[in-house]
């Protein structure tokens, strides 16, 4: 699996908490025990599926998707810790990629640190980079193993099913909703892959060096579709694309992922106009809360947008360990690819 040092089987003995913990390759995970594991941690978020870890593996050449379980003597997971790896120049580990959630996950409250030891473990290489974890929760195991932290923040809004979310809107927000709804839009569900790509053309007008290739696209929706965790609305008036917007529905929470929109168009509207449909979707499959997920830094306008739905500030610590000098040899390789 990995080049390099590899834990012996004997360092694979964990303590009290474990039993026994496991290298696993995406192919090599027993989804049906995985998906018992998430449905009862309490820590679980959608970005834990094997389902994400199968979107990177399959669209792009260079990450590969691994699984750190803890295996009880039964047979069932106890707990986990999903990732990826990332091989360029040089080569990270991700829990998971580009932002979203990750780190261990199990039945009840536990002690962590054997998992992440173990991590530390079966990456270590010559060319690792960094290992990158995003938790909405703070994770001490990691401070002490000399993971560095820094905090940001999410957009959350809470109340949906209940109605308090749109009780909370100002007359403006509410003014807003009702008129993108008379604006001569209307709504349909992206089921194909030719809706997948006037998506991706309508995103890459906005972000033309995106890291988001077509094939990223066409693949979360054979991926995820069958799953009923997928929701991407896609806009449009008089049959032109005017915006879409990317939802992943995950136990009671909702995570929305990405959006776009044609700028000539807005005028009518259409994320208010999206937004409203999502969240009556969300009403009917019982959602509890959205998720906004973070803001970029700079996108202060989506920042705005998030909160006038009723989106709070929520904690986000994302823990990075690796040197400051390959974290320097990253960024230069990323200027010079044009993504920064």
């Amino acid at each position: 699996m990995f080049r390099g040092r590899k834990a012996s089987p004997a360092s694979w003995r964990s303590s009290d908490n474990f039993n026994l913990i496991k290298l696993l390759e995406l192919s090599e995970l027993d989804r049906q025990r995985w998906e018992e594991l998430l449905s009862v941690a309490p820590a679980a978020t959608f970005f834990h599926t094997a389902e994400w870890a199968q979107l990177w593996e399959e669209s792009y050449s260079f990450f590969k998707s691994y699984f750190l379980v803890d295996i009880a003597s039964d047979g069932s997971y106890r707990a986990g810790l999903p990732f990826v790896k990332a091989k360029k120049l040089l080569t990270g580990y991700y829990s998971m990629p580009m932002g979203s959630y990750g780190g261990a996950v199990g039945r009840e409250a536990f002690a962590e640190t054997a998992l992440y030891h173990r991590w530390l473990e079966v990456t270590k290489s010559i060319k690792r980079e960094r290992l990158v974890l995003t938790s909405p929760t703070e994770i001490p195991a990691l401070a002490d193993l000399g993971f560095r932290v820094k905090r940001s923040s999410a957009q959350v809004a809470e109340g949906v099913n209940s109605g308090r979310l749109e009780a909370a809107w100002s007359a403006k927000t509410k003014n807003e909703i009702r008129y993108a709804l008379t604006s001569g839009l209307n709504v349909e569900l992206v089921q194909d892959a030719k809706g997948a790509r006037r998506c991706f053309e309508l995103a890459g007008k906005k972000h033309p060096k995106s890291f988001y290739t077509a094939e990223f696209y066409r693949t979360m929706l054979e991926i995820l579709l069958p799953t009923g965790r997928l929701f991407w609305p896609i806009v449009c008036q008089n049959g032109e694309p005017v915006g879409f917007q990317i939802y992943f529905p995950f136990k009671k929470e909702w995570f929305y992922w990405g959006a776009a929109y044609e700028p000539r168009f807005s005028r009518t509207r259409p994320g208010y106009f999206l937004f409203y449909h999502a969240l009556q979707q969300a009403k009917e499959k019982g959602a509890e809360r959205l998720n906004f997920g973070a803001t970029p830094p700079g996108a202060s306008g989506v920042r705005f947008f998030k909160s006038r739905l009723g989106g709070k500030d929520q904690p986000v610590y994302e823990y990075a360990f690796g040197s400051a000098v390959r974290k320097k040899l990253r960024a230069a390789y990323e200027k010079i690819r044009g993504r920064v």
